[in-house]
Parts: C-alpha cells; sequence; structure tokens
C-alpha cells in the first residue's frame, strides 16, 4: 500500500486549504494521493488534479428535498446527524472500507465547535472499517481539551501531527501522549513561483497587507481590527516612501478577504501607491509575498509563506495557531503576534509595524538561521507515514 487519502478539504479558493494539500504532496512525493473535497470544482481550478487524484466528498444535500425533509426529521427525532454525515461524506466511508491511510487535514478545524461533531463522527467511522486516521498539521484549541468526548475522540487516531508546539504541550498535558509528534506546518515546505509585482513595486519598497473578514467578527464587535488596518495604511502612506500590496488568501463567497481589503480602500481613497493583487495559486502567492520588504497578515497560511521566505511579518492572530508557530520560531510570541481580541486603541497595529522595521535585521537574521532547518523538519513528517505504511505491508 503507497496510497494515501486525504479528506476534511474545504476547497482551494482558501489557499491555505491548497498550501496544506501541495506541501503535503511535496513532503510525501513517493505516495499517491487522492483528495476527497467539499469544492472540487475549486481545486480542478486551481490545477490540484495535476498533484493528486480528486474526488468529492459525497453527495450534496438539496435543500427542501424529499431526502432533506426526511433526514430532518429523522434528526429531529434522535438528535443525531448521522445519517446526513453518511450522506455528505458517502464517498469517503466508501473508501475507507478498502481500508488505507485517511488524513484530516485542515489545519485548524479543531480550533472550532462548529467542525466537531462531523470530525468525531468519520473519525470513528473511519477507524471501524479498520482504516487509520491520522490528524495531520493540526492546531488545537487548549480549552476544547477539557472536553472527554474530544479527548476520546483524539485518542483513536493512530498519529497526531500537531504543528506548533502549544498544540502538543496541551495535547501531552491533557493525556495524549501516544502517537503525538510536532512538526512544523507542511506549508513550509511548499514551492514559491515567482511571479512579477506591479511596476514601481520591489523588495524594497513594498509592504504586504492582508485582512481577514473573520478578525472584525472577533474584535468584540467595535471595528476596532479595521481601524488599525485603516490607521497602518494612513501611517505608511503619509510618514514613509513605502508602497503596500494587498493580498488576498482567501476568496470565499462567505468569508472573501477582497471584501475587507476594498473597504480599506473605500475609506484611503485612490492612490498610486497601493495596489491590489489578483487571484493566483498558492505557489504563486508565496512568490508575491517572498518578494515583500515586510507583511502585516492575518491568515495563517499567509504567514507561513512569508516567514518561509525570510519576509518580517506581523501577525493579527486569532487562534493558538498563530501564537504557537510564532513561539517556535522566535522563542516568543510577543511582538510578533497581535491578538485581534486584545486590540484597544486604533494605534495598536501601528506600534506593531513600527517595532517590526525597528527590529528588521534582528527578525531577519532570525529566520535565515532556523527557516531552513524548520523546513528539513517539515519534510520528515513523510517518516509518520512511511511508519503506518511499513505497517501495513509487513
Amino acid at each position: 500500500m503507497s496510497k494515501v487519502s486525504m479528506y476534511f478539504h474545504s476547497g482551494s479558493k482558501n489557499h491555505g486549504c491548497e498550501a496544506i494539500v501541495r506541501g503535503t504532496a511535496s513532503i510525501l512525493n513517493d505516495v499517491d494521493i487522492k483528495l476527497f473535497s467539499s469544492r472540487v470544482d475549486e481545486d480542478v481550478l486551481y490545477a490540484m488534479d495535476k498533484i493528486c487524484e480528486l474526488s468529492d466528498s459525497g453527495k450534496d444535500l438539496i435543500r427542501f428535498s424529499p431526502r432533506h425533509i426526511a433526514y430532518k426529521i429523522v434528526e429531529a427525532i434522535t438528535k443525531n446527524k448521522n445519517l446526513l454525515y453518511d450522506y455528505k461524506y458517502s464517498k469517503v466511508i466508501k473508501e475507507a472500507k478498502e481500508q488505507g491511510i485517511f488524513m484530516s487535514i485542515g489545519g485548524d478545524n479543531y480550533c472550532y465547535d462548529d467542525h466537531l461533531d462531523i470530525l468525531k463522527y468519520l473519525n470513528k467511522k473511519i477507524n471501524s472499517t479498520n482504516s487509520k486516521t491520522v490528524l495531520w498539521g493540526c492546531s488545537i484549541d487548549e480549552k476544547l481539551l477539557n472536553r472527554c468526548d474530544l479527548v476520546n475522540d483524539l485518542k483513536l487516531y493512530s498519529h497526531i501531527v500537531t504543528r506548533e508546539s502549544l498544540t502538543y504541550n496541551a495535547l501531552i498535558n491533557a493525556g495524549i501522549v501516544q502517537n503525538v509528534h510536532l512538526y512544523p506546518d507542511p506549508a513550509f515546505a511548499l514551492d514559491k513561483t515567482l511571479v512579477k509585482l506591479p511596476k514601481g513595486f520591489n523588495s524594497e519598497n513594498t509592504i504586504g497587507i492582508n485582512v481577514s473578514p473573520l478578525i472584525t467578527r472577533l474584535d468584540n464587535g467595535n471595528s476596532i481590527a479595521m481601524k488599525n488596518y485603516i490607521e497602518l495604511v494612513r501611517y505608511i502612506l503619509s510618514d514613509t516612501e513605502y508602497k503596500i500590496l494587498l493580498i488576498p488568501h482567501v476568496l470565499w463567497e462567505s468569508n472573501d478577504d477582497r471584501i475587507a481589503l476594498s473597504d480599506i480602500l473605500d475609506v484611503i481613497g485612490p492612490t498610486d501607491r497601493i495596489r491590489v493583487i489578483n487571484d493566483y495559486n498558492a505557489n504563486e502567492l508565496k512568490g508575491i509575498i517572498s518578494q515583500l520588504r515586510f507583511f502585516v497578515c492575518a491568515r495563517t497560511h499567509a504567514s507561513i509563506a512569508a516567514y518561509s521566505s525570510l519576509v518580517p511579518t506581523l501577525v493579527i492572530g486569532y487562534s493558538i495557531k498563530a501564537r504557537g508557530i510564532a513561539l517556535d520560531l522566535f522563542g516568543t510570541h510577543e511582538k510578533y503576534v497581535i491578538p485581534v481580541q486584545s486590540l484597544k486603541n486604533n494605534n495598536d497595529i501601528v506600534n506593531g509595524f513600527t517595532w517590526l522595521i525597528n527590529n528588521e535585521n534582528e527578525i531577519r537574521l532570525q529566520l535565515k538561521t532556523i527557516i531552513p532547518k524548520y523546513i528539513k523538519k517539515a519534510k520528515r513528517a513523510s517518516d509518520v507515514i512511511a511508519s503506518i505504511l511499513s505497517e501495513s505491508n509487513e
């Protein structure tokens, strides 16, 4: 057996999800990969079919169809969604019956309540077929580890590969110690494809900015995150000679970075010192980000593209993943990550950005020292899959 299946992939218009798959494919370069996706059309759009076999996860349930109504009635009576999950993930479950390795990907799925029931169900269902599950490149909200049902679910995984030490230590402290590993996010191993920057923009004069609509929902409802970003843009335009590239990294209709970036432009008004990057695949986005002088971003995999390209980066974080990755790279997440929930004043991000500028040389030196080792370690995560394949072939 030299094939693995990935599931719980949400589609490549989230270029972080795309980067995980592409980075993993690079790490497992001698293993055939089948990717079960909830948005195969997006994956085809970004040519993911060139690096792995694509399949939809199951069947879409048409709202108010007879089946939908029947399932809702059963759900109301039984208080569970198992029939719905079996239908939506029917192809994943069918494949599991052939026995193999199933990698649950997505990075931070175990940070949010809305995914937990289905993740637990699929983990149990796949294991019941004697296939093996691996939780791959994950971060986990430490508060959720107080839940017995979640701890029991995590213990079902054959292996858990954490991508930062805060999650790793939280698992150990929760008593989940069997086959738990610490390797950098697979996106650190992602190759870059250079894309020419707009005329007049170069690696000496260009600041990249990424905004996620998610942070505007986590800033206690007072719009302080967007106010901070607007003040940052104003500061760069008025107090420096730098130019600005606005870089979207997720383009889902319900969670589109371009909307937040457009809101900033609407306030600032037209200027030849700001450009918005068009849509590119994950490799090309990394190529663009690699040419920045500094980067201020909210999306985790945008920050990984920057870190792995030695670009000094300030992350406007919203969960354990941002803090954990910065801690492992720099020995601290202070100054490198500003939790969006901690924003109090409109100039908090400006102050963080000026610290970044003032410490540019030290940050670049640290990245230059650690990133080559970090990428090598990310590639060694293949040992986990190799060990399972070896056991299966004995």
